[in-house]
């Protein structure tokens, strides 16, 4: 399998680290303040099965479209979905996934890794214990050291909270109705309605960027008990509704950026389509993301 990784910033290089770990070579480039065609006319050829797209944000778009129209059969692309840098509203607003769907041939598939947490994975798995969904509430903390590139209020959300929308959705379904609440440069907080069988919760979700280390939590609620997972402490308890004690629900740990990996080689070893975190998936997150801050 010939494998390239199009950008070698931080998470372009825990990639390439993990698919050597797997046994595979990558080749790479990166765009370093030019555009993929320059790059591309120093004499690379593009005989590749699987790109990653690893580039900063505003390179995005350009280089799935690029290696699109040279029939790249399975392209990964980091998030967010937007094709320029996100330094004031005005690009932010109409900077988003200008990407005509019918216009791809190429397999593509998103990097929410989230997905690929088995703590998550397992929680999912239990939802039916809690019975009847009463409400749910979701928290991402990251750290403080993060705040001194926040440019604007928006960036935080665009960056880092998607993932938390996109669990959101992945775990519930799509929101009927998405309520900002309030957005300041260090935490937001907005909540999402679900709709589930026949009767509606609320989802609440709290961000922050002022801890010592990342912290995401989830918690739902239930008429039969609760489920909570930490992600920091790898940790999920159900908590039923007539006991004072929790049951521990133990998992056993995967880095998922591993797990995200072996996911997309086995898609291109065995020619089968990526069916999660589709370019569907990253239209629809970055809609809600674009409500919450417009």
């Amino acid at each position: 399998m010939k494998i390239l990784c199009c950008g070698i910033g931080s998470i372009g290089l825990k990639h390439i680290g993990n698919l050597n770990l797997l046994g595979y070579m990558v080749d790479t480039c990166d765009p370093n303040g030019g555009d993929i065609k320059d790059m591309y006319e120093l004499g690379l050829t593009c005989d590749y099965d699987l790109v990653l797209i690893c580039t900063p944000k505003e390179h995005h778009i350009e280089a799935l479209h690029f290696f699109n129209d040279r029939k790249v059969p399975y392209i990964f692309i980091e998030k967010p979905l937007c094709e320029l840098e996100p330094t004031n509203k005005h690009l932010i607003d109409n900077g988003y996934t200008q990407i005509v769907m019918k216009e791809l041939t190429s397999q593509v598939m998103m990097g929410y890794n989230y997905r690929f947490d088995r703590g998550i994975k397992k929680l999912k798995e239990c939802l039916p214990r809690v019975g009847k969904i009463l409400y749910a509430s979701l928290e991402n903390g990251y750290a403080f050291e993060k705040l001194k590139r926040v440019k604007e209020q928006d960036y935080h959300i665009l960056l880092d909270d998607i993932h938390i929308v996109n669990i959101a959705r992945w775990l519930f379904g799509e929101p009927t109705n998405v309520n900002k609440g309030y957005i300041t440069p260090e935490t937001a907080n907005f909540s999402m309605e679900f709709i589930s069988k026949e009767f509606p919760f609320p989802v609440f979700i709290h961000t922050d960027c002022v801890n010592q280390r990342y912290k995401k939590r989830i918690e739902v609620r239930g008429s039969e008990g609760n489920l909570v997972w930490n992600y920091a402490e790898h940790e999920l308890f159900f908590c039923p509704a007539d006991e004072t004690t929790r049951r521990a629900l133990p998992y056993q740990n995967a880095h998922m950026l591993m797990e995200e990996m072996k996911y997309i080689v086995d898609c291109v070893e065995n020619k089968k389509p990526f069916e999660i975190n589709t370019l569907e998936d990253g239209e629809r997150d970055m809609q809600i993301v674009r409500s919450l801050i417009g």
